[in-house]
């Protein structure tokens, strides 16, 4: 995954990871970098992709903009 860090899919699979990390850590860090994660895959569609929120809506807790 190291060679394709501009990816769609590199990018949802970073943010789920960070988001699992939160869960067992409680670490903010990992909050922010999956929301910086969904926000680059967000991009990547022109914020065109309901289900993209929706699914880590549902794992995250975005109050604000990263």
């Amino acid at each position: 995954m190291a060679k394709i860090p501009n990816q769609y899919s590199y990018n949802l699979k970073m943010a789920s990871a960070n988001s699992q990390i939160f869960q067992l850590t409680s670490g903010i860090n990992q909050l922010k970098e999956a929301g910086k994660n969904i926000l680059a895959a967000s991009e990547k569609t022109n914020f065109n992709s309901d289900w993209l929120f929706n699914k880590f809506s549902e794992k995250l807790y975005i109050s604000t903009p990263f």
